[in-house]
């Protein structure tokens, strides 16, 4: 009598993690990769090294990414962000390219995908100031962003999500010198996603 309870007990705890996996929505399992992009405008204050000022300054960025789901709900792969920057007396152009990763919460009928992720990137700029003069620049950021992907389809969404972004680099005056800056920025981010699960 003993014997099929134990037997019932075996059967279920083996087969546990394969109902595990099929619990995770096909989107976000092993296998899938994540085309995504979006697109961000912040306000963000920079200190500069040896300077008494702040710069206010306006970002408008756009951002693709692509991803692939190492393990359900894990994803790691790359993304390029492509900046403009304006403020008072000049703007700046600048891309960045690194690794990033993405962590998905989502039950199995899932209409909504929500995530935490991170990044780190190295980085490119040149700023045009009011005189004419241009100074390039080079750094690296470190990002960290919470989202929610609303899906419209079983494979295709709407995000949104909300980043914290710190960088530092450093910039070659006309006046031949160097100094270092730091921009702290926090923004929101809107776009679409694309998932294309294992063997579509």
């Amino acid at each position: 009598m003993t014997r099929i309870p134990l037997v019932i007990v075996l059967v279920t705890v083996l087969s546990a993690p394969g109902a595990a996996q099929s619990r995770v929505p096909d989107a976000i399992n092993r296998g899938s990769w994540l085309v995504a992009g979006s697109a961000s405008a912040s306000r963000n204050n920079s200190s500069v090294e040896g300077r008494d000022d702040d710069r206010g300054v306006t970002v408008v960025e756009l951002q693709p990414a692509l991803l692939y789901f190492v393990a359900p709900r894990i994803a790691l792969g790359g993304r390029l962000a492509l900046a403009r920057l304006s403020f008072d007396g000049g703007s700046s152009t600048s891309w960045s390219v690194g690794p990033s990763a993405r962590y998905y919460f989502a039950g199995s009928s899932a209409k909504v995908l929500s995530y935490v992720g991170g990044g780190v990137a190295l980085s490119r700029s040149d700023l045009n100031i009011g005189n004419g003069n241009s100074e390039p620049s080079t750094g690296t950021s470190v990002e960290a962003l919470a989202g929610i992907t609303w899906l419209f389809t079983r494979q295709v969404g709407f995000v949104s999500e909300a980043a914290f972004q710190r960088s530092s680099r450093g910039e070659n005056t006309s006046s031949g010198g160097d100094v270092d800056v730091v921009d702290t920025i926090f923004g929101l981010r809107f776009g679409f996603a694309a998932f294309i699960p294992r063997g579509r």
